[in-house]
């Protein structure tokens, strides 16, 4: 005689998971970077494969690309503009629910944008960096069906809503930290989709049918109030590392807050 297998209660909140992060460089124009091309090239050789330079006027808006750099392994990229130089880092699913894994990835990757930078020079000298910043992009997955979700979210976020009637709920902080650093914080519900079955055309993406759904929180720590405030202030390095693990900490002291509430 079989005995009937117990269902096991659905979870409110899974283990988090760190999906995405984007290190950047902000500095002067530089009208003339794809011709710093070969100087980029030696600094990244042995991480980043051959360069794609895109075809577009140098008058045209400085800030979209003009140079990328895919990785070897294909997990990041580096954006180049006339105004900013950007890692950005897509993990791979073992290493999403591992943030040590990002952290030290970041510490070995950032200090690249700083090479490159060094390598422009202006009348003889290098160019020193406005601010820098780092968004982070993390998701708790969730066993719940959005109503439920949302009523905790609603719940944590002291925000008053008609659960069954509410589709999304999102809410954005600005901090400023030690009078130095600006933190952008954002917490909202997240769905996502199993696109690649669904037929060509107008795709309808009925709520029902999310693959996954949970709170997503990105963080967008950088010390754009210091340039802003200070009339000679320049980044560096060294604040690029405080702004890495400053912004990864704000990410995790914000999920710990929200799994604290969920219990």
């Amino acid at each position: 005689m079989s005995r009937a297998v117990k269902e096991q209660p659905k979870r409110l909140l899974k283990e988090p998971l760190f999906v995405q992060n984007s290190f950047s460089v902000v500095f002067a124009r530089q009208q003339d970077i794809r011709k710093r091309v070969n100087s980029f090239e030696d600094v990244l050789s042995s991480n980043y494969k051959q360069p794609q330079i895109l075809n577009i006027p140098d008058d045209f808006q400085p800030e979209i690309p003009r140079i990328t750099f895919n990785s070897t392994h294909g997990y990041s990229q580096i954006v180049i503009s006339q105004i900013s130089i950007t890692l950005n880092v897509n993990y791979s699913l073992d290493w999403q629910d591992n943030i040590s894994l990002g952290k030290s990835y970041l510490s070995e990757r950032a200090p690249s944008i700083f090479e490159l930078l060094n390598t422009i020079k202006h009348q003889g000298k290098s160019i020193r960096p406005y601010y820098c910043g780092l968004i982070t992009l993390a998701r708790i997955p969730s066993e719940l069906d959005d109503t439920r979700l949302l009523e905790f979210l609603a719940n944590y976020l002291s925000a008053d809503i008609k659960s069954r009637e509410t589709q999304d709920i999102q809410r954005k902080i600005t901090s400023i930290v030690h009078n130095k650093y600006f933190s952008n914080l954002t917490v909202e519900n997240y769905r996502t989709w199993q696109i690649d079955d669904m037929p060509l055309g107008m795709i309808k993406l009925p709520r029902a049918d999310a693959k996954e759904r949970g709170i997503q929180v990105t963080g967008d720590f950088n010390d754009r109030y210091a340039f802003q405030e200070k009339r000679s202030y320049h980044s560096s390095l060294e604040e690029g590392s405080k702004i890495t693990l400053l912004g990864l900490q704000q990410i995790e002291e914000t999920i710990a807050a929200i799994q604290e509430r969920a219990r």
